[in-house]
């Protein structure tokens, strides 16, 4: 996975960022990976698309002006890409999953900086794992951070920035269609842009309109919780008192569930054979059993747990199948500022990345 850093203000950065992208943002807008969107429906969706970024999100279309700027693509294109994030496209499957485990203060010691903090493993189809980034944001104007993200996607699956704000993103299958206009990951971006905690980071991802279904979790220097949401509805999960809060692909909060997809629903025939009549939650449903069942029980979780667990190839919290594949685990720690990363390229040992550094 390649490192990019990035110094300077946000329309420099961006226009950099698209330097950088350029090759592989021209594969993407000129080749296959738009075709599966209908013409006239996507023509309407990128009018209100762009509607929506000029009257309510003007800083991050300079940021789209910007990226289109160094790679030298039209920003209307850039738009195009960027609704392969909506749910209305991807439907029954997500290009991005996560698991996330957070870690409550561990017994209000104010000296230990291992906690709070959020494990993640975050799974991607094959097709978008060469397109991953590991971003270095030093900005003059706004917080600086560290993020994960994708060449077709418009902001951070997961991050950290200078102020201990740190998070994940997990978008989720959904049946419903066309509600929201707007990338999820404009949120997670704004967050880390803005954000010092996950009180108003959740009520910024609250007010934003969403264009898919999903949960994002997060962790600040004094607490974690997850943001369940659709289109149309969102609501907050936290922890019991000192237990871990554990989030996969289904939702938990008791107004979300009844929202959610019925876990016993297959996938229908015209899906990809190898998922093909499979219950849509199963994978989820594991994974969170998997995670609950290593983390019960156990008192004084720290940050270094999280990176062992997440390191342990039987712990069965990772996936290599043939439609989802792990692309990286993260442990991030908001009282150090740091991340520590894990890729597919050297499963098992993770890399400090640090803003204080």
């Amino acid at each position: 996975m390649r490192h990019i850093t990035l110094a300077g203000d946000f329309e420099s950065t961006n226009r950099t960022l698209g330097v950088a992208y350029k090759d592989t943002l021209e594969r993407i807008i000129w080749g296959e990976a738009l075709s599966g969107l209908p013409s006239r429906k996507n023509r309407a969706l990128l009018r209100i698309m762009e509607r929506r970024f000029h009257a309510d999100f003007s800083d991050e279309y300079a940021r789209i002006q910007a990226l289109g700027e160094g790679a030298i693509l039209d920003e209307t294109r850039l738009l195009e890409m960027f609704s392969l994030e909506l749910g209305c496209s991807f439907g029954l499957m997500p290009p991005i999953r996560t698991l996330t485990m957070g870690l409550p203060r561990h017994n209000g010691d104010p000296t230990d900086n291992s906690t709070p903090a959020l494990g993640v493993v975050l799974d991607a189809l094959p097709p978008l794992h060469p397109m991953a980034s590991l971003i270095t944001r030093r900005h003059d104007d706004e917080f600086s951070r560290i993020e994960l993200g994708f060449v077709p996607f418009f902001g951070p699956f997961l991050g950290i920035n200078d102020r201990g704000l740190a998070l994940a993103l997990s978008l989720k299958p959904t049946e419903v269609g066309g509600e929201g206009i707007v990338p999820v990951s404009l949120a997670t971006g704004r967050a880390l842009d803005r954000c010092s905690n996950v009180h108003d980071a959740a009520a910024l991802l609250m007010e934003t309109h969403r264009g898919a279904s999903g949960i994002i979790a997060l962790a600040d220097k004094d607490a974690t919780l997850v943001v369940e949401f659709t289109p149309a509805a969102a609501e907050i999960r936290t922890p019991e008192e000192e237990a871990p809060i554990i989030a996969a692909q289904h939702f938990l909060s008791p107004g979300m569930m009844s929202r959610d997809i019925p876990h016993d629903e297959t996938y229908p025939a015209d899906a990809p054979e190898t998922l093909r009549y499979t219950r849509i939650f199963e994978p989820s449903e594991r994974r969170f059993t998997a995670a609950h069942t290593c983390m019960a029980g156990k008192s004084g979780f720290t940050g270094r747990d999280l990176t062992d667990l997440l390191a342990d190839a039987d712990s069965g919290l990772t996936t290599d199948g043939p439609l989802y594949r792990t692309l990286a685990c993260a442990v991030l720690l908001p009282r150090r500022t740091s991340l520590f990363l894990s890729t597919e390229e050297n499963t098992g040992t993770f890399t400090r990345y640090g803003l204080n550094d």
